[in-house]
């Protein structure tokens, strides 16, 4: 004889915070944990995520459960036992996404100041949708620009291939790209340094937003992941080359003064300077190229 045992359903709001142990989207106030108390018009958000818990780096104290809830016009975060944080979308500059195997983190970009948000990437999914559910609210389709200047012959890897396509929303057009792919670099016996691989860069700009997925953390490649920044087409100033030895690379300057640097080879100047010709046709014609 079998004999079942009935338990009740789980209800999210029943359960403390510091008990989940993986992401999962809110769809409405009920779905935030007991411990989460919000007030006024911060119950109605159209979308969110949960992040449990997250233990950072041995002597440091652990991210708290955080929730964080997209609204019209602002993202409201809510942390366990603080108050929470309003940051309205006018004041957004740019967002990072990053996820290595099994570590992943948003990075809220605002008046200078990056707010990080780590979590196991593991049901990655809700933050997904979150992502795409931002970029529709903060950076709209604008259907006054031109027609595709895509080269054809950017010859994407499978990794930045598969990168791109979870990166771009539906019905969003790429207008121009530039791609550098992962490269080895010889040793410098002088420099002591052995043979290792320089990491690949990817620079997009679609019909919403510019995009910049890359390998680069921290200085290092990481072959098993990537960092996806963005930002809206009107957060964008200019795209330029600058040559200075080492140094140089191909910038992306935000409004608030943030520039993405791209470092390019010296075979990689010459596409460089046309992809920034590109942008500058495509967003503003008297975009003056900058001088080097």
């Amino acid at each position: 004889m079998t004999t079942w045992l009935v338990l009740p359903p789980i209800i999210f709001g029943s359960v403390d915070s510091r008990c989940f142990a993986s992401v999962f989207p809110l769809w409405n106030a009920a779905d935030l944990p007991r411990d989460f108390q919000l007030a006024g018009d911060l119950v109605r958000f159209s979308f969110g995520v949960f992040l449990p818990l997250f233990e950072t780096e041995p002597g440091r104290p652990p991210h708290p459960p955080t929730a964080i809830l997209l609204h019209p016009n602002v993202l409201a975060i809510a942390a366990r036992g603080a108050r929470p944080r309003i940051i309205p979308l006018s004041n957004l500059q740019y967002v990072e996404y990053g996820h290595f195997l099994l570590q992943g983190w948003i990075g809220l970009v605002s008046n200078g100041r990056m707010n990080r948000f780590p979590f196991n990437t593991l049901k990655r999914y809700a933050v997904d949708e979150l992502m795409r559910r931002l970029t529709a609210a903060w950076a709209p389709e604008d259907y006054s620009l031109p027609a595709s200047h895509v080269e054809a012959a950017v010859d994407l890897d499978p990794k930045f291939r598969y990168a791109e396509a979870d990166a771009l929303g539906p019905r969003e057009t790429i207008l121009t790209r530039f791609f550098s792919r992962t490269q080895m670099s010889p040793s410098r016996i002088l420099d002591g340094r052995p043979p290792h691989r320089n990491a690949g860069d990817y620079l997009a700009l679609t019909s919403r937003r510019l995009l910049w997925i890359t390998e680069r953390n921290r200085g290092c490649r990481e072959p098993y992941g990537s960092i996806l920044r963005f930002a809206p087409l009107k957060n964008l100033t200019e795209v330029f080359v600058h040559c200075s030895g080492r140094n140089t690379g191909l910038f992306c300057r935000l409004k608030s003064g943030t520039l993405w640097y791209i470092p390019l080879e010296a075979d990689g100047i010459d596409y460089g300077y046309r992809f920034a010709d590109q942008v500058r046709q495509i967003i503003r014609p008297g975009f003056a190229r900058h001088p080097d």
